[in-house]
């Protein structure tokens, strides 16, 4: 599939010792995180789809903490690229971009840092199909 030219991503800071280890997510000291207003975690279960929606206004910064999934991504192009949890950077998905997941451990867990409140007239909703 086509490079996606409107997704970026940023690497994380990971700090490792004999106790386990700190993933720092979020510095709002630099200028280019713009402010989150809010942050959830979302499980997707092997085999099965979550998503397939498109924010009309607001940024969802993903980050894997555990598994592996497919993350699809649309706009004019698509895209889809295999994460599992060594995959040590955030993805930025900017409005008007489809974005779905699909699982392909037995079970992953996503943090997904939004730009915008939920709003149920703010995301467009798609048939996964229509990828």
């Amino acid at each position: 599939m086509a490079k996606f030219k409107k997704i970026d991503s940023k690497n994380v800071v990971i700090k490792n010792d004999d106790r386990g280890s700190l993933i720092k997510l979020l510095n709002l000291k630099k200028k280019k995180d713009k402010i989150i207003k809010e942050v959830y975690i979302t499980t997707v279960l092997k085999n099965k789809i979550k998503g397939w929606n498109m924010h009309k206004k607001h940024t969802t910064n993903i980050f894997l903490v555990h598994g592996s999934i497919f993350l699809y991504l649309m706009n004019k192009k698509k895209y889809c690229k295999v994460i599992d949890s060594k995959f040590s950077k955030i993805i930025k998905i900017k409005p008007n971009i489809k974005f779905a997941f699909k699982g392909i451990s037995k079970e992953s867990f996503i943090i997904s840092m939004s730009t915008g409140i939920y709003d149920k007239n703010e995301i467009q909703k798609f048939d996964f199909n229509s990828f």
